[in-house]
């Protein structure tokens, strides 16, 4: 062999030149791949709108784009949605049960007060610890049933330190826990020292309880229904 001659390639077969032409394809899609912008995840509470910011823009996203600019400038947060008004997070059913209980309550103390409230956290939040019932009781009648001078009332006496007190609430609590099988605390307030502090006006809602509307007019069950008068001869053989 001549030594100046240079060798000769050899010529692939095309078996090889299939499986070249299919790597130079792969290559070429992860560089392109490389250079798309990567589209982050974005809260679902943001809206894409166009904004000057440094660096080159990659335009705005359309129907038929598979890239667009993803700078947080162009992301804009949009208001929060207003949160449904619920009067409470109680269960309908348990609901039902203990609005009917307290109507007994209501009933048993009548005028001694302005009757049974839902207050608390089971107003305002699902994960409640327990459901407040208070029963807004008269000064005088609240003084006149516990025993105390109108002094004693912002004191332990006029609270969990009278017994007779302690014993009515954690009674009242107990049957109202079973007739609707919620974790009830029940407790007696004193009108002044509930509006005091514990008023609508210092953000302290109060949604009463035990109240029922009577039908307006006759009941359904008692209307009177006239029997529809029998039929004559024409009218059953014509």
């Amino acid at each position: 062999m001549n030594p100046d001659e240079q060798p000769q390639a050899p010529v692939p077969t095309p078996e090889q030149e299939a499986v070249e032409a299919d790597i130079k394809q792969r290559l070429r899609e992860q560089q392109l791949k490389s250079l798309e912008v990567k589209e982050p995840k974005r809260a679902s509470n943001t809206v894409w709108r166009a904004a000057e910011h440094e660096g080159p823009c990659h335009g705005e996203p359309t129907d038929d784009a598979k890239t667009f600019c993803n700078h947080d400038a162009h992301w804009f947060q949009l208001m929060p949605a207003k949160p449904k008004w619920r009067a409470n997070y109680i269960g309908a059913p348990a609901f039902f049960n203990l609005n009917h209980a307290c109507r007994l309550v209501n009933d048993a103390f009548g005028d001694m007060g302005f009757g049974c409230y839902l207050v608390g956290s089971s107003m305002h939040r699902r994960d409640f610890r327990d459901v407040d019932i208070r029963y807004i009781m008269q000064d005088e009648a609240f003084d006149r049933l516990f025993r105390i001078e109108a002094a004693q009332a912002d004191t332990p006496l006029g609270g969990w330190l009278n017994p007779l007190w302690s014993l009515i609430c954690s009674s009242v609590a107990a049957w109202l826990s079973a007739q609707s099988g919620l974790p009830v605390d029940f407790q007696i307030q004193r009108m002044t020292q509930a509006n005091a502090a514990h008023s609508q006006k210092n953000g302290h809602p109060r949604s009463a309880m035990g109240i029922m509307f009577d039908y307006p007019g006759e009941l359904p069950s008692t209307l009177k229904v006239e029997a529809p008068a029998p039929l004559t001869e024409e009218e059953r053989h014509g």
